[in-house]
């Protein structure tokens, strides 16, 4: 039950209630609303009862009043009934009279509690002498407030107040319903009645509570125990401690420890009690063990052992110097105006940051008659701060104020290293490299030029502080590409040398120039293209597209810019109409328009295949020469026949159509030496080459 937090209530209803009541006045009380808190608790042979009304007024009342306890079970099987509740109590539940406390609250009783129930009930005065209105609030809620805490220590205490009844007519296994109504007029006082459930098989054993932290301060020790987990099983505590090993426990407060929450803005996690001790360095054994609001006690908790310690540190040194005496020497020195009897030293602490991270410069305290101390190790590459902390043989430690040793720094970091970079279609830099490993470092500045060769200006007017870079840059530019350089700075602001040189292409969106078809050639063998190359510098190369007799485009030839610029496509046929387009790509994949398209046609090559079957002999009767020749070519043509004498020219000397393959030559003379050769003309103008030469000498 944890209705006893101590507060303090204005209820001015209530104190009108009970000054009206207990004078006699006819007038009407005016309502006000409260209610009945009530608990239960399952034991072998009982179930105990716990109430409290939640408001002072309500309390008056009922204890003037009384209160009935009714109970109905619930069935295992059926319908709850509403109306099947039992009254257990023939009279009124009220507090004791006066004359009958005295056996648990008398001068020999050792009831503590009991008597400052008896008090809140019926002492003159309790803790307000005051008789203005807010001061007789005050009074009725504490009343109300320390009784019921009376009533949550001590089972004698809870049932001499009216708080507290035992049913032992239960069965086991049965689930019961209890209420607690008071018995004043309902219409008069608003005080709703309190429920609770209780099952026969639910006996819930006391938790053994637990320390969970001793915390060793000097001349003290600070108890913690958790408080969401105690507060549910108990209501007060009794804190005990052992100055012999344990031997014996002496409480150390005459009342059980609340440690109400006082700060109700933010609710504290933990229960905190304090010890004083008049000595440090002496052991002590604490336990504590609870109290619940049934007025039950748990099993003491686990022992836990602590003692005070001097934790007052020495005086800080004061007028700390950190001066620079070449390379990485830095001294120190500082003042100690009173010497205590327990300092123990001086440990000195460096740091690169002058807001934490130092750390010792050595292990054993320096004596406690030094002034100074030189660093032969000071980094040069960053900066360093000091502080001289002076120990006592407890390990208290005080620190000085911070020094700075100021090292003059003209070693510049390594350049960065690793660039990477890329633009996208917006117009986005976006740049990256590896960090520096210097413990210096400061940061990055970034250059940039339009021309590798031209001077480097800053985009960034103090050192970055990353290992990335975003800008924004303009694509409408004649310049195609950009070039980045970083440098590293430290903290004394020396440069690194540039990095290795960054350059990123810009995205391209207008096309490159159109290629022109320059000439071209119909051969023999097929059809010639000769072209001028594009003249965009970002050309990568030329797509040629060719079209038979009017057909759809196809892509023909790829060539690179500076590699080819003519083709002989001798993928033809003769009688065939070839039309010819350019076009050309640069590095981001733009096309440019077609070049002006060229249209050929084919008439095949104008050399035929060789009539080589010539034969030749001297007729049957001896006057001429026969000339036979075979030419199996399909083809409308005809057939010259060339004849030479004595080696000399050969002259036609007979022209045949294509069915004939034979001629006789009679202009011939005796001894004389006669070459013949055969060639044939076709109708589309082409014509076989010369074949093989047939000799023969003329004798009759």
């Amino acid at each position: 039950m944890r209705y006893y937090k101590i507060q303090i209530i204005a209820l001015a209803c209530f104190l009108h209630y009970g000054i009206a009541y207990t004078q006699g006045q006819s007038k009407k009380p005016q309502s006000f609303k409260a209610s009945i808190q009530l608990s239960a608790k399952v034991y072998s042979d009982s179930i105990v009862l716990r109430w409290a009304p939640d408001a002072p007024g309500a309390w008056t009342t009922a204890n003037q009043f009384g209160y009935a306890i009714e109970r109905t079970e619930v069935p295992a099987t059926g319908t709850f009934d509403p109306a099947a509740y039992k009254r257990l109590n023939s009279s009124p539940v009220k507090p004791w009279p006066l004359d009958k406390w005295a056996s648990i609250a008398g001068e020999k009783a050792e009831n503590s509690m009991a008597a400052v129930a008896a008090q809140a009930l019926y002492g003159k005065s309790f803790s307000s002498t005051g008789t203005s209105l807010v001061q007789m609030a005050d009074e009725y809620s504490n009343r109300w407030s320390f009784a019921l805490l009376a009533a949550d220590m001590n089972q004698p205490t809870a049932t001499a107040l009216g708080l507290r009844f035992a049913d032992k007519n239960i069965k086991n296994g049965n689930v019961y319903i209890y209420r607690v109504l008071c018995l004043a007029d309902t219409s008069l006082f608003n005080i709703e009645t309190g429920y609770t459930v209780a099952n026969t098989a639910d006996v819930i054993q006391i938790p053994v509570p637990l320390i969970s932290k001793a915390t060793e301060m000097e001349n003290a020790i600070k108890l913690e125990w958790d408080r969401t987990f105690h507060e549910k099983a108990f209501s007060a505590y009794w804190i005990e401690r052992s100055g012999d090993l344990g031997k014996t426990y002496n409480r150390l407060t005459k009342v059980p420890f609340l440690n109400p929450q006082n700060d109700m803005r933010e609710k504290s996690s933990v229960f905190l009690y304090t010890d004083s001790l008049k000595e440090n360095y002496k052991p002590f054994i604490y336990r504590i063990i609870g109290i619940t609001s049934f007025g039950e006690v748990s099993k003491p908790s686990q022992a836990v052992t602590a003692m005070g310690r001097d934790k007052t540190p020495p005086a800080a040194p004061e007028k700390v110097k950190a001066e620079s005496t070449g390379g990485s020497v830095i001294k120190l020195s500082w003042e100690k105006k009173s010497e205590e009897k327990d300092l123990k030293g001086f440990i000195i602490g460096r740091s690169s940051s002058s807001s934490d991270g130092f750390q010792p410069l050595f292990e054993n305290p320096l004596p406690p008659s030094a002034r100074s101390w030189t660093d032969p190790n000071a980094d040069v590459t960053t900066t360093n701060y000091y502080v001289v902390a002076a120990v006592d043989t407890a390990g208290n430690g005080n620190v000085s104020m911070i020094s700075y040793g100021m090292i003059v720094d003209s070693i510049p970091p390594a350049p960065p290293v690793n660039l990477k970079g890329s633009i996208d279609s917006l117009g986005i830099v976006r740049i990256s490299w590896n960090f520096g490993r210097e413990p210096d470092l400061a940061g990055y500045m970034v250059y940039f030029s339009n021309d590798s060769a031209h001077i480097f200006s800053s985009t960034t007017p103090q050192p970055l502080r990353d290992t990335t870079y975003t800008d924004t840059i303009t694509l409408k530019t004649l310049s195609k590409r950009i070039y980045f350089k970083i440098k590293s700075v430290d903290v004394t602001y020396n440069y690194s040398p540039f990095s290795a040189l960054l350059e990123l292409r810009k995205p391209d969106k207008l096309p490159p120039t159109s290629p022109v078809i320059s000439s071209y050639k119909v051969m023999e063998d097929g059809i010639r293209i000769d072209w001028i190359s594009s003249q965009s510098e970002d050309v990568t190369e030329h797509i040629l597209f060719r079209r038979i007799n009017k057909e759809n485009w196809t892509e023909y030839r790829k060539f690179p810019k500076a590699e080819v610029s003519t083709l002989t496509d001798k993928d033809v046929k003769p009688g065939s109409d070839y039309s010819y387009k350019l076009i050309s790509v640069d590095e981001s994949g733009n096309k440019s328009k077609p070049s002006v398209e060229m249209t050929l046609k084919f008439t095949g090559s104008l050399t035929a295949q060789s009539v080589s079957n010539i034969f030749v002999s001297i007729t049957s009767n001896k006057n001429g020469i026969l000339v036979n020749w075979n030419y199996p070519v399909e083809g409308n043509y005809r057939f010259v026949v060339y004849r030479a004498v004595n080696g000399g020219n050969f002259l036609t000397v007979e022209t045949t159509e294509q069915r004939n393959t034979s001629f006789t030559d009679k202009n011939v003379k005796t001894g004389f030496s006669y070459e013949y050769q055969v060639r044939a003309f076709f109708k589309d103008g082409k014509k076989s080459a010369l074949g093989k030469v047939a000799q023969i000498i003329y004798n009759q």
